[in-house]
């Protein structure tokens, strides 16, 4: 139970980290464009915990299928991490005009009520016994909160990323197995986030190798 609540923890900062770097700051292609490859790097270490949470629920004879997630997930950091790294590289912009605005009282609340019903849902599905369902309101109560956040920091996509992560913990609910049902949301959530680095790291370098060199 520790162990989901460090989790928890772990990936609402991760998940303010990376909407932070996604503030649309100072109009300059290559500062968004760096910002952008952050979030995306951020997203591909949100997904592989999701991922890894989700071998917690893997029976001890199918062990083999830890290894093989552990294998996907080194190769999927890697080359996140080499693509941020090109965009860094390829992207330099002055030191100045590299960090993002403050964040506003609004996103705080947010996220402050965000740990405040997580925190609690989880301890209170720990008193009830039921914490087999720790994951699935976990990914509401993160996906929801992507809703307001997406209008208070003008990301449309945000608004996407909430729906579908409550959308795959409400298909989630399908599946009458509590083991199954936790390593399918994870999972989904996880190959989600992998999706959606991948994407936007290659839209990322796509729109820098169309930026003229200075």
């Amino acid at each position: 139970m520790c162990g989901q609540i460090r989790f928890l923890i772990w990936s609402i900062q991760a998940l303010s980290a990376r909407l932070k770097m996604e503030i649309p700051g100072e109009v300059d292609a290559r500062v968004l464009l760096q910002n952008r490859a952050k979030s995306a790097l951020v997203g591909s270490f949100i997904g592989t915990g999701w991922m890894f949470w989700g071998t917690a629920f893997i029976p001890s004879h199918a062990a083999l299928w830890r290894i093989l997630i552990t294998l996907v997930a080194c190769v999927v950091l890697g080359w996140s991490i080499s693509r941020a790294r090109f965009v860094r590289k390829h992207a330099a912009v002055s030191s100045d005009r590299e960090s993002s605005p403050a964040l506003g009282r609004a996103f705080w609340m947010v996220v402050a009520l965000e740990f405040v019903f997580a925190g609690g849902t989880a301890l209170l599905l720990m008193a009830a016994h039921r914490s087999h369902l720790i994951p699935v309101a976990i990914a509401i109560i993160v996906g929801l909160h992507f809703l307001p956040l997406a209008k208070v920091l003008g990301r449309p996509p945000l608004f996407i990323v909430g729906v579908a992560m409550v959308v795959i913990a409400a298909l989630s609910m399908a599946i009458p197995s509590p083991g199954v049902r936790n390593l399918a949301l994870c999972s989904g959530i996880g190959l989600f986030m992998w999706a959606r680095t991948f994407s936007a790291l290659n839209q990322v370098v796509s729109n820098l190798k169309a930026l003229p060199i200075t």
